[in-house]
């Protein structure tokens, strides 16, 4: 049997193929969870201006009867970061 390569390309082409593997897993990704989308953010605010007394278990409420999955917590801090006021203090 005859190998139309030298044993040092064999070398060679595993080495490549275990470099472009090992690149591609070790891509640098953006720590913690992605941001929530814009859309259900424009929401949450929304819902919270037009009913003065929701609170942000309230609004997390009515988005998970829209289908909308939120944590409650994350809610919170969409309406803490838009500086809105809790329920009590909106109305």
């Amino acid at each position: 049997m005859r190998l139309l390569v030298s044993p040092d390309t064999v070398l060679r082409w595993h080495c490549d193929v275990i470099t472009h593997r090992h690149a591609r897993t070790s891509v640098k990704r953006r720590a913690g969870r992605p941001r929530t989308v814009s859309s259900i953010r424009r929401l949450v605010l929304r819902l919270a201006g037009e009913n003065l007394g929701w609170g942000y278990r309230r609004i997390h409420g009515e988005l998970a009867l829209l289908g909308i999955t939120v944590a409650a917590s994350t809610v919170w801090e969409i309406l803490t970061a838009a500086g809105v006021d809790p329920a009590p203090q909106r109305t």
